[in-house]
C-alpha cells in the first residue's frame, strides 16, 4: 500500500448545506472541545443530500482548532482488499509506530505491507495495536476519526474500527461516520447515534435553486423543483441541465432519484471531447489509480489540457496527480454510460499499466474477464494469499468456507447492469477453469 494520504470529502459547495442548519449545529457540537465524554455518530441519507458535505464541513472546523483528522473513505473498488480502508484512515500516525510494544508494532507493520510477513498476525493482536496507537495518540492532541461511504469500508478493517470504537475511552476522540441508506450499513453498530438526512423543505430547495447561477424560472422552475423532490444535488444538476435547453432537456420524473441524477452526468460527458470522454471513462474504471496511470493507460500522452472540458463541465477535479469525481454518481454516470466492450478494454488497459502493483492488476483482469480464466484466477489467488499473510481475517474466512467469492468486482453496480466476474479462485475451481473470452463484445 501507499503512504499519500487520501481525502474523505469531495470538494461540494457551501450552498449545497442549504437547509441543513439543524444539522450543522449537531455536527458542530460533535467536534467541539469541552465534552466529557466520546462523541460518535454515522450520518445517513440517499445519495445527493448532503453527507460528504457535513462530513467536510466538521473536517474543516476540526482541523481549524487543531485537531488531529484521520480521514477515510470507503470504496466499491478496495472493499475486497484487506486493511485497505484502515491503512487510509491510520497514515497519519504511522510515523508514530515506534511507540508500540514489539510485538504490536509488528502485527501493524505487517498488516500495511510495511515489513515481510513471516505469518498472519493475531487479529486481537492488530486490534490492541489500533487502539493503542490511537489511545497514545489522544493524550497529545484531540483527534476526530471521520469515515465517508462506510458502507463500501473493506471488512477487516470494520472489524477493526468496530472494536476500536466499542473500547475508545480517551475523551479527546469524535468519530463521525457517513454511509448511503436510512439504516447503518452492516458490521456497523446499529445503537450508534444516528443523524438521518431527508429531503429540504420546499422552502430551501427553492432557496438552493434561486442560488444558482443562472436559475430558471417560470414552468421550467416549477418542474425542476417537483422533480428534485428536496434533494439538493438533484436541484444543482437539474438547474444545470435545464440551462442548456429548459425543461425539455430534464431526464424523466419516472426514473428514481439516484439514477435521474446518474443520467445527468452521464449526458454531459456525451457533450465532451473523444479524447476527454476516453480518459472519463478510465478514470471512472480505475477510481484509486493516479492520474498517469490513468493517462498512460489510456494513451493519452502528457497533455493535461485534455482534461479541461471536463473540469469545466464540473465532473471532475484534477490535481495533485489524482482525478476526483464530484460526486460518486458523476463516477456511475461516466462508467454506466459507456459501453460494455469500452469499459472492458479500459480494464485491460489498466490492468496492463499497473505491472508493478499485482493486486490491483488482477482485479482489473478480473473486471475485464468474461467468462472463466485460468491465469485470472491464479493472479487473483496470489493476492488473497498476500492478504492471508498479512492477517486478512474475512479474506480467510472466503477461503476457507468456500462460500463467498474472492474476485473483484466492476468498480460501480446499479439494478439492470450486468457485472463482469471470475468464480472464485480456490485451487478446487482454479482445476476446472476454462478460457477467458478474447473478443470484447458490443
Amino acid at each position: 500500500m501507499g503512504t499519500e494520504r487520501s481525502t474523505t470529502h469531495r470538494s461540494i459547495p457551501v450552498m449545497e448545506l442549504v437547509g441543513r442548519q439543524a444539522e450543522i449545529a449537531e455536527i458542530m457540537d460533535l467536534v467541539e472541545e469541552g465534552r466529557s465524554e466520546p462523541r460518535m455518530l454515522i450520518l445517513l441519507g440517499e445519495a445527493g443530500t448532503g453527507k460528504s458535505g457535513l462530513l467536510g464541513l466538521a473536517v474543516d472546523h476540526a482541523r481549524d482548532n487543531g485537531t488531529l483528522v484521520l480521514a477515510s473513505q470507503g470504496s466499491e473498488a478496495e472493499s475486497r482488499q484487506s486493511f485497505a480502508s484502515l491503512h487510509q484512515l491510520l497514515i497519519p500516525l504511522l510515523p508514530d509506530t515506534g511507540t508500540l510494544t514489539e510485538h504490536q508494532r509488528r502485527a501493524l507493520e505487517t498488516t500495511f505491507g510495511i515489513t515481510a510477513a513471516e505469518g498472519p498476525p493475531d487479529p486481537m493482536l492488530l486490534r490492541m495495536a489500533v487502539l493503542t496507537l490511537l489511545t497514545e495518540a489522544s493524550r497529545r492532541q484531540r483527534i476526530l476519526l471521520a469515515v465517508d461511504d462506510i458502507q463500501h469500508f473493506d471488512r477487516d478493517s470494520l472489524d477493526v474500527l468496530s472494536f476500536v470504537m466499542r473500547r475508545i475511552a480517551a475523551e479527546a476522540v469524535s468519530v463521525l461516520l457517513a454511509a448511503r441508506g436510512q439504516t447503518p450499513p452492516d458490521g456497523v453498530a446499529a445503537n450508534l447515534r444516528t443523524l438521518l438526512l431527508g429531503p429540504l423543505t420546499d422552502q430551501a430547495a427553492a432557496e438552493l435553486l434561486h442560488a444558482q447561477p443562472h436559475a430558471p424560472t417560470g414552468r421550467t422552475r416549477i418542474e425542476l423543483l417537483r422533480q428534485a423532490r428536496g434533494n439538493p444535488l438533484a436541484v444543482i444538476e437539474l438547474c444545470r441541465a435545464a440551462g442548456t435547453g429548459g425543461a425539455g432537456v430534464l431526464p424523466g420524473g419516472g426514473l428514481p432519484q439516484t439514477e435521474r441524477i446518474q443520467e445527468l452526468y452521464a449526458a454531459r460527458l456525451r457533450s465532451l471531447p473523444e479524447m476527454t470522454q476516453r480518459l472519463i471513462l478510465y478514470a471512472a474504471a480505475s477510481e484509486y489509480e493516479d492520474l498517469a496511470t490513468i493517462m498512460a493507460a489510456a494513451g493519452a500522452g502528457a497533455d493535461l489540457e485534455v482534461w479541461g472540458p471536463a473540469e469545466e463541465s464540473g465532473l471532475v477535479t484534477v490535481a495533485d496527480g489524482r482525478v476526483v469525481f464530484r460526486h460518486p454518481l458523476a463516477r456511475a454516470g461516466s462508467y454506466h454510460g459507456a459501453p460494455a466492450y469500452l469499459r472492458q478494454q479500459a480494464h485491460r488497459d489498466l490492468a496492463a499499466a499497473l505491472t508493478a502493483d499485482p493486486a490491483r492488476r488482477a482485479w482489473h483482469l478480473a473486471a475485464a474477464c468474461l467468462g472463466q480464466d485460468e491465469s485470472v484466477a491464479a493472479a487473483l489467488e496470489d493476492t488473497a494469499e498476500l492478504a492471508e499473510r498479512r492477517g486478512g481475517f474475512s479474506r480467510q474466512h472466503r477461503r476457507w468456507n468456500g462460500r463467498r467469492s474472492a474476485a473483484p468486482r466492476p468498480p460501480i453496480g446499479r439494478a439492470g447492469t450486468p457485472r463482469l466476474s471470475v468464480p472464485p479462485p480456490t485451487p478446487a475451481t482454479r482445476r476446472g477453469y476454462a478460457s477467458c473470452t478474447k473478443r470484447s463484445s458490443r
